[in-house]
């Protein structure tokens, strides 16, 4: 067999001339580029530079964002909807020139302002079209535009001594699609302003404004009743929205709120329960909302075993309606059905998520951990909606959710009398139905292992003892659920409809023992966090009410309200920017050096109040007690000798407040030098680590090429 030889192809004629061609023209080009001038060099440098971007323009609008929250482009959230918008808007801002050119706080948000707006027009291109348009206008002094400005309710301010008005708002407009020509405007149908954006709204200016796009998409409004004791809506009746609280305002910009109190007013059709503290002492009421419940309905209850924002006075713990607010609502009867519980004798205590708050008196400051105002952040947020986006949450006296295995293990802590008392009641609850263990039930806000649960007595005394809790505490090394996301189905909390209870229009006339369909609620184990001063910042701006959000409170209410719904929202904007991003390292190196000194300054404040103490006896003339320090005998003492006691007694009391101003200068050296320490090494860890990169290659690259002899 002959073996066959690879050859190369041949070179033909044509081939030949055409690499001849190439090559006398790159020679050519050559020889022209050595005898022509810079300035033509330079030129055709400049021509290839423009070349080349427009041949990477389609690439422009891609951006690298490397921002812990990616804060400087849109988020995901915002480029899905705006892609999918179907309606046209106008975001117009009104920026004054003087403003922007002698503040330069302003000017730097102005810029930032505008990226983000032309980034807002740019992704909701669809089929070709951009549905949102951006313009700026710079209304100046005795123009139209800015009468214009002052007719549309914009806010003017004055930055100097001259009164000269500035603006900066933005203006968001609907526009109607009947008129969609291009050679006639599109007319006006809707519109909503933003008077002034402040500079704490640079963070949140993303969501304020796709907040007021949403709003503006909505042909309707979802339908949510709230069942509660309380007034976040302010009072009920009144004309104004005095009381009202934050997170309810923002909610009912969204949603449609309509407060139940009887079961006649209850609409089975709407999109979702909210349950805040209640006391339903209607039972009609509650086989409603238990009916609506059977049937698939979607509920959001927020459940506190110590509403430590009601007076406790019951004589004036009153709605303006007479309803009498309870300190507790975590007995709410669903609860043993769907196999949970919350204890009423106790709540949660964390070491780790403590707040510290001042615990001092007589003027004293003293920091104290809160046990019990506990501030989360993402790491004991589970990774899952709706509180996958929150990035930190504050809750005050929150209860333990317990499942039945739970329970059982809190009961074997209690004396057997407590404990046979509670199996009676648990065994006639589950004689009514036995489908508990039908509901799942998923974490969504844990405690650390650092947590135990305390008595409620520490904290509803007056005042409350925060360092006798703090002292006593003992963590048992077990997460507690603070809130909780249930889906499933139970038996009825009724054995049939009440038998005077009127037809209802909403409801089925034939009664449910059993759930049709999986039902889905969210549980949280507290209700005050969801008062402005757990979340919110108010100041005052032009005689406005200005707040400004340090928690993910409000966000959270909004988010799972949203998810329950199952309505389009914007659950990934409302948290980006808010609160803190602590160096977890720092804080707990600052809780160990807090623990050293704790001790010891304990030891000295009991001092403090003892001396204190004998120093009122003496000066009110009484007798120092058989076990002074001093030794004084019974008998009375003369006045040299009191007075002796007096200056004795008041340099202990000088050289005691000594002694801990000393111990509070210690503590706070310690937590500086470490703050201090590890500031430095995250200022410098960035450049020593590049410039180690750049040391190595370079060593590297000498060694394997060594200088020649």
């Amino acid at each position: 067999m002959q073996d066959k030889k690879v050859r190369k192809k041949k070179a033909t004629p044509i081939d030949k001339r055409i690499g001849k061609y190439i090559q006398i023209c790159w020679q050519a080009i050559i020889e022209r580029l050595a005898v022509i001038s810079f300035v033509k060099q330079a030129l055709l440098v400049v021509l290839a530079f423009f070349l080349v971007n427009v041949a990477i323009s389609p690439l422009a609008e891609r951006k690298l964002d490397w921002t812990a929250e990616g804060l400087s482009t849109l988020s995901p959230e915002a480029m899905s909807f705006l892609r999918n918008l179907d309606a046209n808007f106008r975001l117009t801002l009104y920026a004054s020139s003087k403003l922007v050119r002698e503040v330069p706080s302003y000017a730097s948000f102005e810029r930032r302002a505008v990226a983000l707006l032309e980034e807002m027009s740019r992704h909701s291109r669809k089929n070709g079209n951009r549905h949102v348009s951006f313009n700026i206008l710079r209304p100046e002094p005795f123009s139209e535009l800015e009468d214009e400005a002052l007719e549309k309710g914009f806010s003017s301010v004055a930055i100097d001594q001259s009164g000269e008005q500035v603006f900066f708002g933005l203006q968001i407009t609907r526009l109607a699609s009947d008129s969609a020509s291009a050679s006639t405007p599109m007319r006006e149908e809707q519109s909503l302003l933003l008077p002034f954006l402040l500079l704490n709204k640079e963070q949140s200016l993303e969501y304020e404004v796709m907040r007021s796009i949403v709003e503006l998409a909505r042909s309707s409004k979802p339908r949510v009743t709230l069942i509660t004791s309380l007034e976040p809506l302010g009072g009920y009746g009144a004309s104004t929205g005095i009381g009202v609280w934050r997170s309810f305002q923002a909610l009912s910009a969204d949603f449609d709120i309509d407060t139940v109190f009887v079961s006649e007013d209850f609409d089975a059709t709407t999109d979702l329960v909210i349950l805040l503290h209640p006391r339903i002492q209607d039972q009609e009421l509650l086989y409603a909302l238990d009916q609506y419940l059977l049937s698939g309905g979607r509920a959001l209850l927020f459940l506190d075993p110590y509403y430590e924002s009601a007076p406790i006075n019951p004589q004036i713990r009153k709605s303006s309606i007479g309803v009498t607010i309870p300190l507790s609502s975590s007995n709410f009867p669903l609860l043993a059905r769907w196999g949970i519980g919350i204890p009423s004798d106790s709540i949660v205590a964390d070491e780790k998520h403590a707040m510290l708050i001042d615990g001092g008196s007589d003027g004293r400051v003293e920091p104290v951990p809160h046990l019990a105002w506990l501030q989360f952040g993402e790491d004991s947020l589970t990774d899952r909606e709706p509180v996958r986006k929150i990035k930190n949450l504050i809750l005050a006296s929150a209860g333990a959710i317990l499942k039945q295995d739970e329970q059982t293990q809190e009961k074997s802590k209690k004396t057997t009398e407590e404990i046979s008392e509670e199996n009676n009641e648990e065994s006639k609850k589950e004689e009514d139905g036995k489908l508990l263990g039908k509901v799942s039930v998923s974490p969504l806000l844990r405690s650390s292992a650092d947590s135990d649960l305390l008595s409620l007595d520490f904290f509803t005394s007056e005042p409350p003892q925060l360092l006798q809790a703090y002292e006593t505490f003992t963590a048992q090394e077990a997460r507690r659920s603070l809130a909780v996301a249930l889906q499933g189905r139970y038996s009825s909390l009724f054995a049939e409809r009440p038998s005077d209870m009127k037809t209802h229009p909403s409801l089925d006339a034939q009664h449910l023992s059993e759930s049709s369909e999986d039902f889905r609620a969210i549980i949280v184990s507290d209700a005050d966090f969801l008062n402005d001063r757990f979340w919110v910042e108010r100041q005052n701006f032009l005689g406005e009410e200005i707040y400004t959000p340090f928690s993910g409170n409000g966000a959270f209410l909004l988010d799972a309200v949203e998810w329950l719904v199952g309505v389009e929202g914007l659950s990934g904007l409302r948290s980006r920017g808010v609160g803190e991003r602590p160096l977890v390292y720092l804080e707990r190196l600052r809780l160990q050096a807090e623990g050293r000194w704790r001790l010891e300054q304990k030891a000295l404040n009991d001092k403090l109040e003892e001396i204190e103490q004998r120093l009122l006896q003496l000066r009110n003339g009484e007798q120092p007690s058989a076990e002074s320090e001093t030794g004084a005998s019974r008998k009375d003492v003369s006045d040299d000798a009191s007075e002796r006691l007096v200056q004795s007694f008041t340099q202990q009391l000088i050289a005691t407040r000594a002694a801990l101003r000393k111990i509070q200068r210690a503590l706070n050296r310690d937590v500086g030098a470490m703050q201090t320490i590890v500031q430095v090494f995250h200022a410098l860890a960035m450049p020593l680590l590049v410039a180690l990169f750049f040391l190595i290659r370079f060593w590297r690259r000498r060694a394997s090429h060594p200088p020649s002899a």
